[in-house]
């Protein structure tokens, strides 16, 4: 098989967003497994750190075993970027040439492009995610020897019209799920392109300790709701408060608190049946996961969440955004959850669920059955390279 390359624009070894995450596990597999991998990115820290300054070493280096290229990034117009992401967040309509700059002013790297245009030819390029300049700008040098990993979600930036040209033009498109394919099958002119639904694996986490859990945060024996993460608006955390909160006022007899943790990106409400604990240890996590009631994903943002898996397989049922239509999906195709649209169907949904006890086992036991035998490693690297295979072979290779 030709050489895989992962283009991304950060990638370190604490890794801690999903996109990087994915490229990882990815990308030690196919290590492993003999293939010939790289990764070529930036020399910018992460997504939180400042976009235009370089941070890591420069060159061939190796992060989890993997070899990895950094490249200088090639600085942006913050001011201009800021103010055109937040009026495409806000619902306005871009021009053309406003997309243009939104990329333009994004994470690029003048160096990384001229490391593909030089050295990209004979291999993959798997370009992820899709909404950075890396993506943008790097998918279009090589087209027919380039792969988007776009990760879709239903979100503003999926709608500009500048995508067109790089989603339509590459070799070959891989999803996470079956709805982010969908999406992008109704947004752009794809139909003669290949494309897989690889999905993502997830592993078994180990069995955690739920009342180490509960007795180190005072929790008794107080069912909770579970909600692992980013703590921002954009994951819609901010609603999940307010609806968690109107249920309690109209619920007041009924005990049950919320536990939040991850990142917190936005202020949390001060109420004394939230509890905010901020990022916690791996083993924190998974106590948590284990002691939950159930796991509540209120983002309409993703495209397989792997949080929910994860749930799954800690033997805990999900609540999730019915407007997230690859949540949903997940919930409607296993019977592993349940969803809500409005506050009416969140208190419907809260109370089924501390109701029926058996129901939740039931529920948590359909959804690890699902994750066992559709995101077991082994099976999504076989879709994977079976994919790669049928591109090289020109056989096989209908969308």
């Amino acid at each position: 098989m030709r050489p895989i390359v992962w283009i991304i624009p950060w990638f370190h070894e604490e890794v801690g967003g999903g996109s990087e995450v994915k490229v990882r596990e990815y990308a030690r597999r196919l290590v492993a497994r003999g293939h010939d991998v790289e990764v070529w990115t930036t020399r910018c820290r992460d997504f939180h750190d400042n976009w235009n300054v370089d941070h890591w070493p420069e060159g061939l280096g190796e992060v989890c075993g993997i070899p990895t290229r950094r490249f200088p990034v090639r600085p942006g117009n913050h001011t201009v970027f800021n103010g055109l992401n937040a009026r495409a967040l806000a619902g306005d309509r871009l021009t053309p040439a406003e997309e243009l700059a939104f990329f333009r002013e994004s994470i690029n790297s003048e160096a990384l492009m001229d490391h593909v245009r030089a050295n990209g030819a004979g291999r993959h390029l798997i370009f992820t995610p899709y909404l950075y300049g890396t993506t943008f700008h790097g998918a279009r040098i090589l087209p027919e020897h380039s792969l988007l990993y776009p990760e879709f979600h239903n979100e503003p930036y999926a709608h500009f019209e500048a995508l067109r040209g790089v989603v339509e033009g590459v070799r070959g498109i891989l999803y996470h799920s079956h709805p982010e394919r969908e999406l992008a099958n109704r947004l752009f002119d794809i139909a003669g392109t290949p494309q897989e639904v690889t999905g993502l694996g997830v592993e078994s986490p180990p069995p955690g300790d739920p009342e180490r859990f509960r007795a180190k945060h005072g929790l008794g024996d107080t069912p909770f709701l579970l909600c692992a993460g980013r703590q921002s608006r954009a994951k819609n955390v901010g609603l999940l408060c307010d609806f968690f909160m109107e249920w309690r006022r109209l619920e007041p007899g009924r005990p049950l608190k919320l536990v939040l943790i991850g990142k917190p990106d936005m202020p949390i409400p001060d109420h004394p049946d939230i509890l905010p604990l901020g990022f916690v240890s791996a083993e924190d996590k998974i106590d948590a996961h284990r002691a939950a009631t159930a796991l509540c994903q209120p983002s309409v943002n993703e495209s397989f969440s792997i949080v929910m898996m994860e749930s799954w397989l800690c033997g805990v049922p999900v609540l999730v955004n019915g407007w997230c239509a690859v949540t949903r999906h997940h919930c409607e195709i296993t019977g592993g959850g349940l969803w809500f649209e409005t506050l009416w169907d969140f208190r419907e949904a809260v109370n089924w669920l501390l109701d029926h006890p058996r129901g939740r086992v039931r529920m948590a036991h359909q959804g690890r059955d699902h994750v066992l035998r559709e995101c077991d490693w082994d099976a999504v690297m076989g879709r994977f390279e079976g994919f790669l295979e049928r591109l090289e072979s020109g056989e096989g290779c209908a969308p």
